[in-house]
């Protein structure tokens, strides 16, 4: 769902929210960002986003595929701080706009580890710092040898000193105890620990650059300044789009249907397994990738055209039958199929596309029904919902694979005694790689499906 404001900001710990606020008045405060967050919000030209702050621990942090996606629909992206000024650091040459002294040392190589940025701190929405990042006692310790307090070589002991400490655990305090065995750079560490705790040594270098950002955005946006698409982005190598974006894309682009975001994956996997002329939407599709014909096209055409295709590629009959189809035909199709659909039905159930689901002629041919879909599979996670709450053991997540496949055989009326084989090459001709895959698919869908067809008998 797309957002109508100029600029958009990722923040947290640094907690430059307020002075967000007052400097762009238009803003919109977004948590730290993660993975995903640049896909789902919608962001398009014209747009800018600050990224200063980002999950990574315990979350996904946001790819760098994410953020070039963003730069090529026009969204200028600057990076500040913490993780923006990392991320900065890697894409600049892509066309990222990198602010502060935190980004200008790992663009130029003077930091390089990602816990320099790092620190612990409590959940949202108060985001309250528990930790010191390591390049704000890197600064405290140049503001402290300029004051006269250390030398640079305590400062250099100092520093290393508060590296070999794990990231949560870093603070002045930790430093001064992890010096005691050694009395002068302990004496040391604690006319730091008081410089820190007074007005000069409190300077927030994470906090400076991302004002700093703030700053160069409210620039960007001022009067007579026009938004120009860096010309860097146009000289891409090709196949930057790899299968890995266009999957998060589909994952994170969708609709809210009654309170809950419902993916456009979420949408093709349920037309995957549940819409009745799916294996001839597959066929379709897969023989118009492979013929490069409309999917529209008659069948009969687009079967023609793929297999001179796959025969220009010596795919035929012949290397087919040498080869052995055993991975892609049940053991009646070896027997009874003929030269041409035994080839057409190798090239559909072998075939891996991705498919690109953003493409609006490709989702009307691939997911027929969305708004109908997206009703169904909001259904079935407030089901989902409903029956966790009365038990952790009934979690989707709980359910065996065992019983996910039964279900499937049920759902394509399969023979219950069907060999994997069948249940294979079914899942196959709905664009499935295997059964398995097909079956945590439908492990968000599983508890609506079962529970109409046992009390409707669906």
């Amino acid at each position: 769902m797309r957002i109508q404001v100029g600029v958009h900001i990722f923040t947290g710990p640094t907690a430059v929210g307020e002075a967000a606020v007052e400097m762009l008045s238009s803003c919109c405060i977004h948590p730290p960002a993660r993975h995903g967050d640049f896909l789902h919000n919608g962001f398009s030209e014209g747009d800018v986003v600050v990224l200063i702050d980002g999950l990574y621990h315990g979350n996904p942090p946001i790819r760098h595929k994410e953020i070039l996606d963003a730069l090529t629909r026009g969204v200028t992206v600057i990076g500040a701080a913490s993780m923006g000024a990392l991320r900065a650091a890697e894409l600049h040459p892509f066309g990222m706009i990198g602010v502060g002294q935190i980004f200008e040392m790992y663009r130029d190589a003077e930091i390089d580890s990602d816990d320099e940025v790092a620190v612990l701190h409590s959940d949202g929405p108060d985001w309250t710092v528990l930790s010191e990042a390591l390049v704000n006692m890197r600064h405290t310790l140049r503001l402290a040898e300029q004051a006269g307090l250390v030398t640079p070589a305590e400062r250099t002991e100092l520093l290393e000193t508060a590296r070999g400490l794990h990231y949560p655990r870093r603070s002045w305090r930790a430093v001064a105890r992890a010096c005691k065995g050694d009395e002068a750079l302990h004496a040391a560490a604690q006319r730091v620990l008081n410089f820190h705790a007074g007005p000069a040594g409190r300077s927030n270098l994470k906090f400076e650059d991302a004002l700093a950002a703030l700053q160069y955005a409210k620039e960007l946006l001022g009067p007579g300044r026009t938004m120009v698409s860096d010309e860097r982005q146009m000289h891409w190598p090709d196949g930057w789009r790899t299968t890995y974006l266009r999957r998060w894309i589909s994952e994170f682009t969708g609709s809210h249907m009654h309170g809950r975001f419902v993916s456009l994956a979420a949408q093709f996997d349920y037309q995957r397994l549940f819409g009745p002329d799916q294996p001839e939407r597959w066929r379709r599709y897969v023989l118009g990738i492979l013929s490069g014909l409309n999917h529209e096209a008659p069948l009969c055409q687009l079967e023609d055209a793929a297999l001179n295709a796959a025969a220009a590629r010596g795919v035929t009959g012949v290397a087919v039958r040498r080869a052995g189809a055993g991975n892609w035909l049940t053991a009646d199709e070896e027997r009874t199929l003929e030269d041409r659909e035994r080839i057409l039905t190798v090239l559909i159930r072998s075939s891996r596309l991705t498919v690109d689901l953003v493409d609006a002629r490709t989702a009307r041919q691939l997911i027929p029904q969305q708004r109908c879909n997206a009703e169904l599979i909001s259904t079935s996670l407030h089901i989902n919902e409903q029956i966790a709450q009365t038990s952790f053991s009934k979690h989707t997540d709980h359910l065996k694979q065992s019983v996910l496949l039964r279900h499937l055989r049920l759902l394509w009326n399969l023979p219950s005694t069907c060999a994997s084989r069948e249940l294979d090459a079914a899942a196959q001709d709905r664009g499935f790689p295997s059964a398995g895959e097909a079956a945590e698919s439908l492990r968000p869908f599983f508890l609506k499906d079962h529970h109409e067809r046992r009390n409707y008998g669906a």
